[in-house]
């Protein structure tokens, strides 16, 4: 079987992360290599490149664990562990409630790599598309070094569960706004592009000078009926550009930096990033885990290169000699977390600080997200009713200009 080029991140014993490059036949195989170099994998990505990556992209239709299927998975075996029962015996129960083929062949191949001798974190890790994020897997992996693995199986479950249900609201909330504008530019295509030149020879034959409004709008229809081929093209170029920005690590980075430093998008994109990473580090603190590797592996789980990149300079200070709470004074960091890392580590409770932490800023994210959508309604709907008013009046505008002229 042909090697393929895998590109990894994972801790060695004193909790360093160690970046590199392997070569095996599929991710299992790569997984054991680095775990036998006495590595502990926290992250494994397959470099493709041109054909590659057509060829070995996965053909299934979703994750093998959706949501809720995830959630199921998680309590359940934080459920069965924390009832005393040993993992193996714990997954072979999992299974059983699984309703799904594929989920219930996923299990039964992490629960051979666990009699192996795997721990569950690498076991995850060696799947394909699990459905279970590198940040979950990169917990597991602490949770079992530190023994608090039933516990926290439990809190992903529950983070899980809450952010399965905000996705929901969410989803219920800007369903009416997407259906308005879709109805919206539907009816102004409509009009400029089918109405506007059935009206246009009456108008012409008229000899009138028309509106303002109804030049406009014929005017628009002409452009679109030259160029209408830029708006499907368009579509595709915005996920287009944004897929080839993320090949690049060099030009991932650089976008990564730019959006960290809009105010309004760390709010609404970046924030969950933050509430992961206070999180994870504070689950990972109190089960046990040293400071640097508690860290490092918090880091591995976040998702902007920028904001990783800011923290690994952090925890590079800190196996320094440096305090964390000085290397969180950035302004980028929420104020919260910034006040809560200094009260932490001053008390000595850092661990539930951080966890507080993130649930204060989730819940501060959630009502955010919530106004945001709840303004965004009303005044789709206004826009929507002007632009419609618009295309009514240009039409009406236009018939009235011409039954002025010929009375």
């Amino acid at each position: 079987m042909a090697s393929l080029k895998y590109s990894y991140q994972a801790l060695d014993a004193n909790g360093e992360v160690k970046n590199g490059e392997i070569d095996a036949p599929n991710s299992e195989a790569a997984f054991s290599l680095i775990h036998r170099s006495g590595l502990t994998p926290i992250e494994i990505r397959l470099m493709r490149t041109g054909w590659l990556e057509f060829l070995t992209r996965d053909m299934s239709f979703g994750p093998v664990l959706g949501s809720e299927a995830k959630v199921t998975f998680l309590r359940d075996l934080a459920t069965f562990l924390n009832a005393g029962l040993p993992l193996d015996t714990a997954l072979s129960l999992t299974r059983e409630t699984c309703e799904k083929d594929r989920a219930e062949n996923l299990i039964k191949s992490v629960q051979t790599r666990v009699r192996e001798g795997a721990s569950l974190a690498v076991a995850l890790m060696a799947q394909e598309d699990t459905g279970i994020t590198q940040a979950y897997i990169a917990q597991i992996a602490l949770a079992e070094e530190s023994g608090t693995l039933g516990d926290t199986l439990q809190r992903l479950a529950d983070e899980e569960k809450r952010a399965q249900d905000f996705n929901t609201r969410l989803r219920s909330a800007l369903t009416y706004p997407a259906i308005l504008m879709i109805a919206v530019v539907a009816a102004l295509l409509l009009v400029v592009l089918v109405v506007m030149p059935e009206f246009e020879p009456m108008f012409e034959g008229a000899g009138t000078k028309l509106p303002a409004l109804t030049r406009a709008m014929m005017g628009f229809g002409a452009f679109l009926a030259k160029v209408w081929w830029l708006i499907p093209l368009f579509a595709l170029a915005v996920p287009a550009i944004s897929v080839w920005a993320k090949k690049s690590d060099v030009r991932r980075l650089q976008l990564d930096r730019w959006l960290l430093s809009r105010p309004f998008v760390v709010q609404m994109l970046i924030m969950p990033d933050f509430i992961r990473f206070a999180r994870s580090l504070g689950s990972a603190l109190e089960g046990g885990q040293a400071l640097d590797a508690a860290m490092a592996g918090a880091i591995a789980g976040l998702k902007n290169h920028a904001l990783k990149e800011k923290l690994n300079k952090a925890l590079e200070a800190i196996r320094n000699g440096g305090r964390i709470a000085a290397q969180m004074s950035d302004p980028v960091y929420p104020v919260v977390l910034r006040q809560m890392t200094l009260v932490g580590e001053e008390t000595g409770r850092l661990g539930i600080m951080l966890m507080k932490a993130g649930d204060h800023l989730a819940e501060k994210y959630e009502t955010r997200l919530e106004r945001f959508l709840a303004l965004l309604g009303p005044i789709l709907t206004l826009v929507s009713g002007a632009i419609v008013a618009l295309l009514i009046g240009s039409v009406v505008m236009g018939m009235m200009s011409v039954n002025d002229f010929t009375q």
